[in-house]
């Protein structure tokens, strides 16, 4: 049995690399014809008991990241530990707008355990499409839930966040020879293609998302859902 986490919340710089893999895949990876993927997102446990997770329709629609809390380490008669304070969201909204997303709307539960920031974005058709597959159910058993291998099959098919994030980890030999750090392996993924390449113009590349030039903390607006704080 672990011991819960009982220190305070990881800077919001910490949680970059995995932020960067998964833009990657909810903004800027199309999927594959016929793949399926869980409505709600996918997720990557990071750093100070929080978790990501990448939905492809949040708030009216958009995609969203969700930092949710790990393991909220409540006592027998004390209110939850280490849970999510306003300043933590919004630090994380600034983080993403410096990775080039604008952050268009966030709010958190009464509980202070997940907070949602739907981006001004778009997700990729292919990654809706595949989402809206998951909904409808299997065609062949009138949309049963795990009436067959169809579930099955559609997953297998689908490009998860775990597929780019263990393309992120792999160093090439280029990369060693660059003496590139490790902290940059989110960085290397961001700049490479995983599908055929948008049109140009249309919003911000990966590469410029992946962090070319220092970050700066500027312009610091977090529109809140109505009634949500």
């Amino acid at each position: 049995m672990t011991r819960p986490h009982t220190g305070p919340p990881a800077e919001a710089t910490a949680h970059l690399p995995l932020l960067l893999i998964g833009l990657r895949w909810l903004l800027d990876t199309e999927q594959p014809a016929g793949a399926l993927i869980y409505p709600r997102g996918q997720t990557l446990n990071s750093v100070g008991n929080r978790r990501l997770r990448f939905t492809p329709e949040g708030f009216d629609g958009r995609p969203a990241v969700v930092v949710e809390v790990s393991d909220a380490d409540r006592p027998p008669t004390r209110n939850p530990r280490n849970t999510l304070s306003d300043s933590e969201i919004d630090d994380l909204a600034f983080v993403l707008s410096d990775c080039g997303e604008h952050v268009g709307a966030a709010w958190r539960d009464d509980t202070h355990r997940s907070a949602a920031l739907a981006l001004a974005a778009s997700a990729p058709s292919s990654l809706l499409a595949a989402a809206a597959r998951y909904r409808q159910g299997c065609p062949t058993h009138g949309g049963a839930p795990w009436c067959c291998s169809w579930y099955r099959d559609g997953s297998q098919r689908a490009i998860s966040i775990h597929d780019v994030h263990r393309a992120a980890v792999q160093c090439s030999p280029s990369d060693v020879a660059t003496g590139e750090p490790d902290l940059t392996a989110a960085v290397r993924i961001a700049r490479r293609p995983m599908h055929p390449p948008r049109s140009s113009g249309s919003r911000r590349s990966a590469g410029n998302r992946a962090g070319r030039h220092p970050m700066v903390f500027s312009d610091r607006c977090v529109l809140r859902g109505k009634g949500l704080r």
